[in-house]
């Protein structure tokens, strides 16, 4: 159990820190540590029951966080955009046409 916990929170500080391939490693090896605790259980011990609905509010909490991570990154992407239109439409002052003098 304390393995689980272990890996559940090495997932959060990856996925709110927005290091998704260092979540996705670490997804893998919660879902195994989370198959060889559930095999350790009898199928109609309510434990089962209790762990299945801890992973799925998990599991629900990191698809909120990477949705949320997705939106916020998708608009700075658009306000990069549209800072780099406006910058292009900018007309850059004319230098040496006018003499000085």
């Amino acid at each position: 159990m304390k393995q689980t916990e272990e890996m559940e929170n090495r997932l959060r500080k990856a996925i709110t820190e927005g290091a998704f391939e260092q979540a996705q490693g670490a997804l893998k090896q919660y879902r195994a540590q989370l198959m060889q605790r559930l095999q350790q259980i009898p199928p109609k011990d309510p434990r089962a029951l209790e762990i299945l609905e801890q992973t799925l509010n998990f599991l629900e909490w990191m698809r909120r966080m990477v949705t949320a991570n997705k939106g916020h990154t998708s608009c700075r992407l658009q306000n990069l955009r549209s800072s780099r239109a406006y910058q292009a439409s900018v007309v850059p002052p004319a230098s040496g046409l006018i003499s000085e003098g």
